[in-house]
């Protein structure tokens, strides 16, 4: 974290010497912590208490995050698509990095689920980006160990990202 007035700061396990009041403590620095922390600096005193010797210790450090809108509910999939923005493109000096890259995403169908797969989409294809209803042959020709006839009809989501935790958490924590 940098040491910007308007930036959360990070106490570990070491007792801090001096007094300081804040407005926020958020306990906890891995990504949910952090990205509170980050949201939350810029109008309030926020300190985030950690009790690891490093931030992102536990589930973070192991995370495998996917951006999907057509994934949930449509309270899950408005959330989701509100993040489109500012993950697509982070704050000036965020990131070094992209947060995220393009990940091929399918809910595949076997014999008897082709309605239920194209009720799926008719409820997500307004919210969510790059979606398709798409035979088993588009699978197989991506997925050419599957084994052929098996899958009949896929929710293909060629909007969905997969994000680097690292560099999204590391940017939370500047």
């Amino acid at each position: 974290m940098s040491n910007d007035e308007n930036s959360p700061r990070i106490v570990g396990r070491r007792r801090e010497s001096t007094l300081e009041r804040f407005d926020v403590a958020v306990i906890g620095a891995g990504i949910a912590g952090a990205s509170l922390a980050y949201f939350l600096a810029p109008e309030r005193r926020v300190v985030v208490l950690e009790q690891e010797s490093e931030t992102g210790y536990h589930t973070t450090g192991r995370s495998a995050a996917i951006f999907v809108e057509s994934y949930g509910n449509a309270v899950i999939r408005a959330l989701t698509a509100e993040g489109r923005d500012f993950f697509g493109a982070p704050p000036a000096g965020f990131s070094d990095a992209p947060l995220w890259r393009d990940i091929d995403l399918f809910l595949i169908g076997t014999a008897g689920q082709e309605e239920t797969i194209a009720a799926r989409y008719e409820e997500v294809r307004h919210q969510a980006v790059g979606v398709e209803v798409a035979d088993g042959t588009l699978f197989e020709a991506r997925h050419p160990l599957a084994r052929k006839g098996v899958v009949k009809s896929v929710l293909f989501d060629r909007g969905a990202k997969e994000f680097d935790v690292a560099a999204l958490h590391h940017g939370f924590l500047l």
